[in-house]
């Protein structure tokens, strides 16, 4: 059973690959003077009734003018193929950055806005000068560190 498909599967596939090189036409005159075109020859006929052999269809759809060898299109095929993948890799990096990038900016935001919360809350803050040595922060500094961190927020996490 399944070898009667198989062989059915290869009959239909032969017939299908056929059919385009048997589309021939002929072009002759009859007994009465008509102008007969057929695919069929004339009873009898000779080849110079041939008016246009069948087209011979390149599965490679060579361009108009360019003549495409397999070889040439399995190039480009490779070629294309190649791009794509490079293209790809270039895609998945630039995601992967910008993925990285957002992720430092949420939390350079969380950290500015952490900071800001710490300096409005009136606990008294120190800093820390060239030496590591902890300075308490004035409240003109504090005002000013304020203003900073609003605007930085402002501007950096609106989104």
């Amino acid at each position: 059973m399944q070898k009667q498909s198989l062989f059915a599967i290869a009959l239909l596939v032969g017939v299908a690959v056929a059919m385009p090189v048997s589309a021939q036409v002929y072009k002759w005159k009859d007994e009465q003077g008509r102008t007969i075109i057929s695919d069929k020859p004339r009873p009898g006929g000779s080849k110079e009734d041939l008016v246009a052999p069948a087209p011979q269809r390149d599965l490679l759809q060579e361009q108009p003018g360019q003549s495409v060898t397999p070889e040439q299109s399995l190039n480009d095929k490779e070629l294309d193929f190649r791009k794509r993948q490079q293209d790809r890799r270039d895609a998945d990096a630039k995601a992967e950055a910008d993925k990285q990038a957002a992720e430092k900016k949420a939390n350079d935001c969380k950290q500015a806005q952490n900071s800001l919360r710490a300096l409005e809350s009136g606990r008294r803050i120190s800093v820390a000068d060239e030496s590591g040595a902890p300075i308490p922060m004035d409240d003109e500094a504090r005002q000013k560190a304020i203003e900073d961190a609003r605007e930085y927020v402002r501007t950096q996490c609106s989104s």
